[in-house]
């Protein structure tokens, strides 16, 4: 089996998902040790799920000819570049709160996700992100740099 970069760069991001968990604890305000806990845990748990799903494809895609797999890897990569960079623009110009309800609702649709669940996804994420940020820990999500223009 032959892995890709994007393998290794997951394997690190794992390594350092679990070096910023143990960091955030000796944060000071406990503020602080909660939102390290939370990122460190999310960044840890996607990280392996991702791991695991490239691994797998890696053993089934093994009959495939070489150039075929690098025009796939480029494809997927250029897709994520481009959800990445969309979400972080949107986050910039129009604020978290706003920004993240639609990338959510948007990925699940072009993944073929039905309507209901979607929607009950994106307001189940969406108020989760509020309440553990704004209500819990009392910090203020960015809202925008248009918000400012007005």
């Amino acid at each position: 089996m032959k892995l890709q970069a994007s393998t290794y760069f997951l394997v690190f991001l794992i390594v350092f998902a679990m070096v910023f968990i143990g960091y955030s604890l000796t944060f000071p305000p406990p503020q602080a040790k909660m939102v390290g806990l939370f990122a460190g845990s999310m960044m840890l748990v996607l990280g392996v799920i991702q791991l695991v799903i490239e691994i797998r494809k890696a053993l089934k895609s093994e009959g495939l000819p070489e150039p075929e797999t690098v025009r796939i890897f480029w494809q997927r990569a250029g897709k994520l570049t481009f959800w990445i960079g969309g979400f972080v623009l949107t986050t910039y110009l129009i604020g978290f709160l706003v920004s993240s309800p639609l990338f959510i609702l948007a990925y699940l649709k072009t993944h073929q996700t039905r309507w209901p669940a979607s929607i009950m996804v994106t307001i189940a994420t969406t108020g989760l992100i509020y309440g553990l940020f704004e209500v819990l820990l009392e910090r203020e999500l960015w809202r925008g740099f248009l918000i400012h223009l007005i």
